[in-house]
């Protein structure tokens, strides 16, 4: 039986005549921490958006599971399994932290108050069981002390956590970490860190984006190094702090 939760098969996507990503291949197996590295404009994100959903590619196929999911929509993938944490804060400023949470059920993007209207509605009659679920994993990120806290009124590093506990509500079996660390204080990003490394241990599959490589190095069990678009290193970080291609990557000195 295959160990691999997410593959991607010759992945190719253009903007105009810029080709963002080139030919990507690439497989997460389950249980792994998948650092994927670059810089600024070598694909990244567009490939986060590509397998959560919110682009389509202009050639390749995606599998989850063994399942083609190239053509779903972002909301059936959330509700299969792929959650995400994006760089810039998603959440409902104006609910408290336990609203937030319980209102992510099976549903990682931001919806319109109307559909909200309704999803309050529908989960009152396993209020308490979702309840407890909620507090596990507000509990988990250190928050279950502001879970009647109005979202805006926590700090920039908790709105963050808060985001990851609605993630993590929804029982996603892959998380796409897009920056997590971005615009922490060094005891957060530590924080940060240690419950990524937790959430390994609890048998979740994780790809992670995040430009400190330091960080990325000493979590992850394996690294992708991109560069404009291309994928080229696939392996352990440990060889990869010591190979120059890190180097002329990120320098602008990598020959095609």
């Amino acid at each position: 039986m295959s160990n691999i939760v997410l593959k991607i098969d010759s992945i190719e996507k253009s903007f105009g005549g810029l080709k963002a990503v080139r030919e990507l291949s690439l497989f997460v197996n389950k249980g792994e921490i998948l650092g994927m590295i670059g810089p600024n404009g070598s694909g990244k994100t567009t490939i986060f958006n590509i397998i959560s959903g919110f682009l389509k590619p202009d050639r390749g196929k995606i599998f989850l599971n063994g399942t083609d999911i190239t053509k779903l929509s972002p909301h059936i993938r959330a509700d299969l399994g792929i959650g995400r944490l994006f760089q810039d804060v998603r959440i409902f400023k104006k609910l408290t932290a336990i609203e937030n949470v319980l209102l992510a059920q099976k549903n990682h993007s931001i919806e319109g108050p109307l559909a909200s209207f309704f999803k309050i509605n529908r989960i009152k009659n396993e209020k308490k069981k979702l309840t407890e679920e909620a507090l596990k994993w507000l509990e988990f990120v250190g928050l279950k002390d502001k879970r009647d806290t109005i979202a805006e009124n926590l700090s920039f590093g908790q709105q963050k956590l808060l985001a990851l506990a609605t993630i993590l509500f929804s029982d996603p079996e892959i998380i796409l970490l897009d920056e997590p660390l971005s615009g922490l204080d060094p005891q957060m990003k530590n924080k940060v860190l240690d419950l990524i490394l937790e959430l390994k241990d609890l048998g979740k599959t994780i790809i992670v984006i995040e430009h400190l490589l330091d960080f990325v190095f000493d979590m992850s069990d394996r690294v992708i190094l991109l560069n404009n678009g291309k994928k080229v290193y696939d392996g352990s970080p440990k060889e990869l702090r010591k190979n120059h291609l890190l180097m002329e990557v990120f320098t602008g000195n990598h020959a095609e």
